[in-house]
């Protein structure tokens, strides 16, 4: 007949088991186990529905997450967490769509004091392709100024080059993160990391934002061109 284990002590165990596979310090470890196991006591205490081989396993588990642990708040670790995330607030700083050339004032008005000038016209141009037809079909003053002022390729493909270049830092920003993570095992990836994931992938629909309005504020020339 098959024991019944506590469900909180079945989570524990599945921690310990888990880190023994593939040594990743999860929340639950760093905020949980690492604060509340220290002894074998503490384990026998805590895991009392399990065997005594098992209990004796997961305390030498429970001191190989101690050890990784410290190397992870090690100085050496904390000095190079920092580092990076020096290097990563630079980046964000200097940008090239961040450059002053690119910010509308009646643009970025609308929008948080720090967004990138590229994505709150990216959402700008979005919505007037979603409420007009074409370029002829605009009704509203500020729209028309903006897609006239946009209907220009040399332009458009000049903020282009500019989210291509600024991707290429995002990436290699992201590839100095994994340098660090591969060379010291027990570096924990911090979220600046995946803030650069993310603002890659953001990028990617800035250009094709900017390509479909071209298309689209160039239609109306198109059409008289072959009428």
């Amino acid at each position: 007949m098959s024991r019944i284990i506590n469900f909180n002590q079945a989570k524990v165990a599945h921690c310990f088991n888990q880190f023994a596979k593939d040594g990743a310090l999860t929340d639950t470890i760093l905020s949980d186990i690492n604060v509340n196991f220290h002894f074998q006591s503490d384990i026998d205490d805590f895991l009392s529905d399990y065997k005594q081989k098992d209990r004796k396993r997961f305390y030498n588990i429970l001191l190989d997450i101690k050890d990784a642990v410290y190397q992870m708040t090690s100085e050496d670790n904390m000095d190079l967490r920092h580092m990076l995330e020096d290097e990563y607030f630079k980046l964000l700083q200097n940008l090239e769509t961040n450059d002053t050339k690119y910010k509308i004032p009646s643009v970025l008005i609308k929008y948080r004091k720090d967004i990138n000038p590229i994505r709150a016209l990216k959402f700008e141009l979005q919505e007037i392709m979603s409420m007009y037809n074409s370029l002829s079909t605009i009704d509203d003053d500020y729209h028309e100024w903006l897609a006239t002022e946009f209907k220009n390729e040399k332009k458009i493909k000049k903020i282009i080059l500019s989210v291509k270049n600024d991707m290429v830092k995002i990436v290699d920003m992201q590839k100095r993160y994994k340098r660090a993570k591969k060379k010291h095992s027990y570096f924990v990836l911090p979220m600046s990391y995946y803030h650069c994931v993310e603002i890659e992938s953001d990028m990617v629909t800035w250009i094709k934002t900017l390509q479909e309005f071209l298309v689209w504020v160039m239609q109306d020339d198109i059409k008289s061109r072959y009428s």
